[in-house]
């Protein structure tokens, strides 16, 4: 499907603009070569990497600005999000932009609105994102989100590491990305990064489900349409009916992620409940420093977040009995 036709099918609000398209792709050609040479002396990242795994709608964004709120980490913002062929250059023109603004000069420090995003879209320079555009460089999906090795063996790993040392390297903090574009590609991650941390992030599947149901309705203003990535399992699912299929979308994601966790070492892995990281967020940043710990790096131990986030406990869309009996269907094959 053409870029113009994806375009299409989105609800207006969350069409892209094609100028700023034509924009960015013309100044990051034009950066791209100067980032390639500055790079080449950064072969990998000396701190873990966390990748944020897990289903779609699942709380994805929340953990990822929770993580960038606290400080200690580094994260793809929106501004560096525009240079996805330069970010290393794109990590130095933030510095001079925000972390050496002159009495606020560039940016107003209160501008942007903590927790708060539209299906993964935040707001403000600073505001973390989701960063496909860059990892799309180096990962060729086709509409199914699993590659096969032959195309994992095309992947240019020492552009990627040096790429992502650089960044380390500017911010001098360990590095955070969604990684959910990876659901189905854990293990090859795995083995090129030395140092990393995969977090697998669980939602109760029934609010799971209803929460990609509203997406599909605001996002295409059609529950039909498939929202986000595509287990391999896609080709036996596109032909039933909308809660079937986000029932084997939540399924068939989890399954697999648990799969490749289990050859996984445990100091690398780390899998969390949606509604624990609301209730008691401490407890999951010390679960965090262990995993950093084993791997070598020692975060900050006093944790100083927020408290709490509140939970949504109502369903919006679907119904609980139907949804109940097609995920359970799934489970009971």
């Amino acid at each position: 499907m053409t870029f113009e036709m994806k375009n299409s099918a989105r609800q207006e609000k969350y069409k892209r603009n094609e100028l700023l398209e034509i924009a960015l792709k013309d100044i990051n050609s034009i950066l791209s070569g100067v980032e390639l040479k500055e790079i080449t002396e950064f072969q990998k990242n000396k701190f873990p990497i966390i990748f944020i795994l897990g289903n779609p709608r699942s709380g994805s964004t929340l953990l990822l600005q929770w993580l960038a709120s606290l400080g200690c980490f580094a994260y793809p913002s929106n501004l560096i999000s525009r240079f996805y062929q330069a970010p290393y250059l794109g990590a130095k023109i933030q510095k001079v932009l925000a972390e050496y603004d002159f009495k606020g000069e560039i940016f107003d420090p209160d501008y942007e609105k903590k927790f708060h995003s539209d299906l993964g879209k935040t707001k403000g320079p600073l505001a973390p994102h989701e960063f496909w555009y860059f990892w799309r460089r180096f990962f060729k999906y086709d509409e199914i989100q699993k590659l096969e090795q032959e195309n994992l063996n095309e992947i240019d790993v020492d552009l990627l590491l040096s790429e992502l040392g650089a960044m380390e390297h500017e911010f001098q903090k360990p590095l955070v990305f969604k990684g959910m574009m990876f659901n189905w590609d854990i293990e090859f991650l795995n083995s090129i990064f030395e140092k990393a941390l995969f977090i697998n992030l669980k939602r109760n599947p029934i609010h799971n489900m209803d929460d990609i149901f509203y997406a599909r309705k605001n996002f295409f203003g059609d529950t039909k349409k498939w929202y986000s990535f595509k287990p391999p399992e896609y080709e036996q699912l596109k032909s039933k009916d909308p809660l079937t299929q986000v029932a084997g979308q939540v399924f068939y994601t989890n399954q697999y992620i648990d799969k490749q966790f289990e050859k996984i070492s445990d100091d690398k892995i780390l899998s969390i409940e949606y509604e624990d990281l609301c209730l008691n967020p401490e407890q999951i940043y010390c679960m965090i420093y262990d995993k950093f710990a084993a791997q070598g790096y020692e975060l900050p131990k006093q944790y100083n977040g927020v408290k709490k986030f509140n939970i949504d406990k109502e369903l919006r869309i679907i119904d609980q009995q139907a949804a109940e009996f097609e995920y359970n269907k799934l489970c009971d094959e």
